[in-house]
């Protein structure tokens, strides 16, 4: 695994790890995060984690318990390549699991799928988007077939999809079924980044960097407007501002992206990348999908280290009950000067509240 995939947990807190995969089997459908977790685990060799890959192989959560049975794997498990032998014979986990035993270089892993593909008859089933004959997906995950790599996966809604043609994603930027912001890969190459910045974005915005940040100044005020207004609405009328929200939001992407490929290397553009961000973790927000909103404040803070994305940061992580976190966040926040009072004394509020 790499640092470069959406889901990795980037820590070597191995307790911190394992507390994200004990909060995650304790969820239904808990997912993101505690994939992340078991992959980093099994990339350190922890075998205090053994246990925790047993129990997560009955997770309801198909890429969960595939990840826990490739982990087991890795750490010498007999079990991890018996779970994967079972799960690629379950119709619901067999594409994930026949994926995951392509990744073994286990022999034993190569000689079932063969197996399995001689078997499999004209059997149908959900590859990418198209029913496939069984066999035919056997081959390319062992690389009998070998893409051209212009394809590309989009991580969206905190799920991975695809792989897509280029025409595809083009055609969903333009109609808005994916955003600017949206992270995305091409096969067989290794870093995430914005479908802003993988196709030419139409340059909608001018050559003067000044007046395009009173533009953005402006906008931002609006979008906050929508939000605080949304907050304070009913159910009904909040969903008509946070929808209101999304299509500004989506200005504001294209402005940014614009720009970021006239002054690739701007300061006063990074400072709106990052705002951009911290706007964007308020979508996922409404909907109390605190890991989605994570993962924008992550990209936010990757930026640029501001202290109001760690505040808000620091809000979401109590929601996850990850005081720890929280702790950490807040007491950066104290440490370093603060230009903003008003960040800093609710920084200290909320600590005080811990």
């Amino acid at each position: 695994m790499s640092i470069g995939d959406p889901f990795y947990v980037n820590s070597d807190d191995v307790e911190y790890l394992l507390g994200i995969v004990r909060d995650g089997l304790s969820r239904p459908s808990g997912q993101d995060p505690t994939i992340g977790a078991i992959r980093r685990l099994a990339d350190l060799g922890d075998r205090t984690a053994i246990s925790l890959f047993h129990q997560a192989l009955n997770h309801s959560n198909v890429t969960v318990k595939v990840d826990a049975a490739l982990a087991l794997h890795r750490l010498n498990e007999e079990a991890g390549l018996k779970a994967l032998i079972f799960f690629a014979s379950e119709d619901k986990s067999s594409i994930n699991a026949i994926r995951a035993m392509a990744k073994t270089n286990d022999p034993r892993a190569r000689d079932f799928l063969l197996q399995l593909k001689t078997s499999s008859g004209s059997k149908l089933q959900m590859f990418n988007g198209d029913m496939m004959p069984l066999g035919k997906i056997i081959d390319e995950v062992l690389g009998v077939e070998v893409s051209n790599g212009n394809r590309l996966y989009i991580y969206k809604n905190n799920q991975q999809y695809g792989p897509y043609d280029e025409s595809a994603v083009l055609e969903w930027l333009r109609n808005g079924q994916c955003a600017l912001s949206d992270l995305a890969i091409r096969e067989r190459m290794n870093d995430w980044q914005p479908l802003g910045m993988m196709f030419p974005v139409p340059i909608t915005t001018s050559a003067d960097l000044a007046m395009e940040m009173e533009l953005f100044d402006s906008r931002a005020e609006e979008l906050q407007d929508l939000y605080n207004q949304a907050e304070q609405a009913g159910k009904h009328r909040s969903r008509q501002l946070m929808e209101k929200h999304r299509q500004k939001l989506q200005v504001l992407e294209r402005q940014v992206y614009s720009l970021k490929h006239q002054f690739p290397n701007s300061d006063d553009v990074a400072i709106m990348e990052c705002f951009l961000y911290v706007r964007c973790s308020g979508l996922p927000m409404a909907d109390d999908n605190w890991n989605g909103a994570l993962h924008f404040l992550h990209r936010s803070i990757s930026v640029i280290d501001t202290p109001n994305a760690r505040l808000i940061r620091a809000s979401v992580y109590l929601k996850l009950n990850r005081q720890d976190l929280a702790l950490q966040d807040l007491n950066h926040i104290l440490v370093n000067p603060v230009e903003d009072e008003e960040l800093y004394f609710a920084a200290r509020q909320m600590k005080d509240d811990l």
